[in-house]
Parts: C-alpha cells; sequence; structure tokens
C-alpha cells in the first residue's frame, strides 16, 4: 500500500498490488488496462522493464510518464527524447505517451548526484542507456510482447482479485475527423 499526504491532506493513495503490472494499471489508470505492452531488455549492466500504452492512447501533458533508475524517480530529458524516438511515427506532435519505465543498471554508471532533491540522474554512457531504452520500448509493439502482458493479466484477475472495471469515453466522430489535416 501507497499513501501520499501533501499538507496533511491525503494526495495519493494505493492499494496493495501483487504485481508490477497491476500497479501500472492503478497509477496510469484503467483505461489502459487491455493496451499495455511489456517493456523486456537486459544486457551485461543494464535491465529496462516496465510497461507502456499503445500509441493510441496518449495524454496532453507528460503527467503518465514515470521514470525510475534504481528504484528512484527521476526526470531525465533524453530518457524523454529516447521515449518519443521510440514512439515516433505512432503519435501526433504534441501528445505524450503514458508509460512506467524501470531502468536498473550499475550504480558505477549513473550520477545521482547531480540535482539537490536527486531528480536528476547523468548517465555515464547515456547514448548506449538512451538507444537501448528506445529500442526497448519500440520492441514492446510487437504482437508476441502484447499477448504475454495480457496472459500476466488475466492471472492477476484470475486471483481472488476483483475484476477491473473501465469504461471507454464518449467520441465525437466529427470533432476526431476535424482534428487531422
Amino acid at each position: 500500500r501507497f499513501r501520499l499526504f501533501s499538507n496533511n491532506s491525503l494526495f495519493k493513495n494505493y492499494p496493495a498490488s501483487t504485481s508490477s503490472l497491476q500497479r501500472t494499471i492503478t497509477v496510469l489508470g484503467n483505461e489502459v488496462s487491455n493496451k499495455l505492452n511489456e517493456i523486456n531488455h537486459t544486457d551485461e549492466k543494464l535491465v529496462i522493464s516496465g510497461y507502456c500504452a499503445d500509441p493510441a492512447i496518449v495524454r496532453s501533458s507528460a503527467s503518465k510518464i514515470h521514470l525510475f533508475v534504481n528504484k528512484r524517480l527521476i526526470y531525465d530529458r533524453g530518457l524523454i527524447s529516447a521515449i518519443f524516438q521510440a514512439y515516433r511515427g505512432r503519435i501526433m506532435k504534441g501528445k505524450y505517451p503514458l508509460l512506467v519505465l524501470y531502468i536498473d543498471i550499475d550504480a558505477n554508471e549513473v550520477d545521482v548526484n547531480v540535482h539537490p532533491a536527486k531528480r536528476e540522474v547523468r548517465f555515464y554512457n547515456a547514448r548506449k542507456i538512451y538507444e537501448a531504452v528506445s529500442l526497448a520500448i519500440a520492441g514492446s509493439f510487437t504482437s508476441d510482447r502484447k499477448e504475454d502482458s495480457r496472459k500476466e493479466q488475466d492471472q492477476d484477475q484470475q486471483s481472488n482479485q476483483p475484476p477491473l472495471i473501465f469504461t471507454m469515453p464518449d467520441i465525437d466522430e466529427e470533432e476526431v475527423k476535424s482534428s487531422f489535416p
């Protein structure tokens, strides 16, 4: 269970979760529950994991992009750029994907003392990291990874947890058509 208070008021309240997929759905929203792609990449000093939403699900702000390096919530312009590189040609300009990305890297390969709040990091081999992130996310859009993600979700739902409930928003077809040139 995770609870966040701000000025003595409850700001976020997430129930206990049995899997990273279930936690991701809780954080990103139920509307992505059947539209998540698993991100998975491993090499000698780097493990990249997480979930990203199908390119059809976007937001007008970056508020649903969550980046973690060695379990620390961070912000990194290079990682954001790598994410957009992976989504290039899949989302419209000015739109942002939804994702939760975990990077586990040898502590000697990253400097966490860049920013006083420890929110920013510096990778010593940034190009390699950014390329791996971009390729891992782009690779998550293949049908094999989608199927693995959905199987894990089905297993979560079969285990004594209540089913997820989500509704599709009403879509004005004329408004959608008019937004394209």
